[in-house]
């Protein structure tokens, strides 16, 4: 009976626990089929979902929304923003690859220090601003491979400047958003101008902050201009291109301006303000070609510099037509005995100096050492690649840039021209072998081992110029405008 009795409230137990968990289930399945609202309607809740981690990208993006709010939430007129008596501030920004942004820029920023503005640079990468001066022993030793001492190699800075973020093809999204973010994000004191060398987010910023702006580039011209009508077709879509490719950079700016240093258009366009290091080589170095009475008994001497790092054959076909290369960069290495001499420099603040005493110039196709060289009147054979738009109509252009004798200075084609198999040596380097060999630059240096000559009455002259004005002198215009309207009453 005990044993009955045991059994049976373990019975009712399970029983009890059953009808628990039953009324449990049937409780859960309620709550979770069905609601009522506060009119007694049935509702059917929606399925949970899986609570999201929010990513890096979208942490960024809300950053930079917020930011962006913030910024036009508190943008200001332009009005009072120079002071009497007080340097106006101009922010300067130069972009890109190459050295061509820095040494286009440089000759304007030069002028603008003369003028009495006040210059904060910034850039996206390292960049020489320097002067040096070096005297004729110095670049002899250069030329006979001689070591220089710490003083003839030290380079004091003219100007300071402060590295920012970069925006460049192939980025990503998120690399983009954080670029701008850091860019975007003001710690210095409202300056009166900003002026942007192909830079985009300091156009951006200018627009946000409402600060006037001016956009100069050579690129800029693409976008001012259609395409000529002399320009072939195969070329019209890579002057498209180049023109959307600059209209989005540009678009957010307060002035914009292009220039080129050859004519190409109807209405010429302002040609970029040089370096006055090299308006000084170009007249020293015209002088000396004139006093030159001798005969050259050295090699001819070309130099040479690359963006990309990708001349070496061209220099090799150079060294085998008997020059002397002075190479800036990477250092070729050739296995075999050559006609030429191999010169590497390291120190790229050399190079106007070399280029004064150079028969000839072998580079990128970059605009500004053409321009360059078509001042100094230094032959030069400019290469690109292809798929390069820029640097493509770049050469195409210079080559158009003809004496009244019909001569050229400027020669060009691709690498992919060189590079081909079983084909003959584009005739464009032809020509500029032939060019080279008239010149007397170099001899001229070896022959008076680089004494100083009397210029002071010399006048140089130079036909391809005459008609054109500087850049500089439609900015300067901007500027005193703005700073008129801008000055605190």
């Amino acid at each position: 009976m005990n044993l009955d009795v045991e059994r049976g409230q373990q019975l009712s137990c399970k029983h009890d626990v059953h009808l628990l968990r039953r009324r449990a289930s049937a409780a859960n399945r309620i709550n979770e089929n069905e609601a009522q609202d506060h009119t007694g309607k049935t509702m059917k809740p929606s399925k949970q979902k899986p609570r999201r981690r929010i990513s890096k990208y979208s942490a960024i993006l809300v950053i930079n929304v917020v930011l962006l709010c913030f910024i036009l939430s508190r943008r200001r007129h332009r009005h009072c923003s120079v002071k009497p008596g007080v340097k106006p501030v101009i922010e300067f920004y130069l972009h890109g690859r190459g050295s061509g942004h820095w040494t286009g820029s440089w000759g304007l920023m030069q002028v603008l220090l003369e003028k009495g503005y006040d210059l904060t640079v910034y850039a996206t990468k390292p960049i020489p601003l320097y002067s040096k001066q070096v005297n004729a022993i110095t670049l002899l030793k250069i030329l006979r491979g001689e070591q220089l001492d710490d003083k003839e190699a030290a380079s004091p800075p003219i100007v300071n400047y402060s590295l920012v973020a970069d925006i460049m093809p192939g980025m990503s999204i998120l690399e983009i958003l954080s670029a701008l973010g850091k860019r975007l994000r003001r710690q210095q004191a409202r300056p009166f101008m900003i002026i942007s060398d192909g830079d985009y987010p300091s156009a951006l910023q200018s627009y946000l902050y409402g600060i006037p702006s001016i956009y100069t580039t050579h690129g800029q011209m693409f976008a001012a201009n259609a395409p000529p009508a002399s320009l072939p077709s195969a070329l019209i879509d890579d002057w498209n291109y180049q023109s959307k490719l600059n209209g989005r950079s540009s678009m957010w700016t307060t002035y914009e301006l292009g220039f080129n240093h050859v004519p190409f258009f109807s209405n010429p366009l302002p040609r970029p303000r040089l370096r006055s290091e090299i308006l000084k080589m170009a007249h020293e170095r015209a002088a000396r070609i004139e006093a030159y009475q001798g005969f050259q008994q050295h090699n001819r001497l070309v130099v040479t510099y690359f963006r990309d790092k990708n001349g070496e054959p061209i220099i090799e076909f150079m060294l085998k037509a008997g020059f002397d290369v002075v190479v800036f960069g990477e250092k070729p290495v050739f296995h075999e005995s050559l006609a030429g001499r191999l010169i590497p420099v390291s120190d790229a603040t050399y190079f106007i100096q070399f280029m004064g005493i150079a028969d000839g110039i072998v580079a990128s196709g970059g605009s500004i050492l053409q321009a360059e060289c078509v001042y100094a009147q230094i032959p030069a054979l400019a290469l690109y690649l292809k798929g390069d738009t820029e640097h493509e109509l770049n050469v195409y252009m210079s080559r158009q840039l003809k004496y009244k004798d019909g001569k050229r200075l400027i020669y060009g084609f691709s690498f992919e021209e060189l590079l081909m198999r079983n084909s003959a040596i584009p005739e464009e380097a032809h020509l500029f072998l032939k060019r080279v060999r008239e010149s007397n630059a170099s001899a001229s240096f070896y022959e008076t081992q680089g004494r100083n000559i009397d210029t002071s009455s010399f006048i140089y002259n130079n036909e391809l110029l005459k008609g054109t004005i500087e850049s500089s002198e439609i900015i300067l215009k901007i500027l005193e405008e703005e700073k008129r309207i801008s000055t605190c009453r």
